[in-house]
């Protein structure tokens, strides 16, 4: 799909879920439907990680009000960090985080 780093594609993410949401409606009874409903999960999953990464960086800095921000657009989320694994850091990632 192109989303290389989930913490930085925040555009990419935001329109994969329209485009997702999009081809569900106008091909209801795709083949291709549980693929496009799994990668759509995997993006909510994605926006929502992001979102709290964005919130726990605003934390860090004290701007305390534009963490809170972030972490209100989870909120009605269809999925919750408890359905959530994060990904592991590669080794590079380990290295400068």
């Amino acid at each position: 799909m192109g989303v290389k780093d989930v913490y930085k594609d925040q555009k990419l993410i935001i329109d994969s879920i329209e485009n997702a949401k999009t081809y569900r409606v106008r091909y209801p009874n795709s083949g291709y439907s549980p693929l496009v409903n799994t990668m759509l999960i995997r993006l909510y999953m994605s926006k929502y990680l992001l979102n709290e990464n964005i919130a726990a960086l605003y934390d860090r800095t004290g701007k305390s009000t534009a963490a809170q921000i972030y972490r209100d657009k989870n909120i009605g989320s269809v999925v919750e960090m408890t359905d959530i694994t994060a990904p592991k850091k590669g080794i590079v990632g380990e290295i400068f985080d």
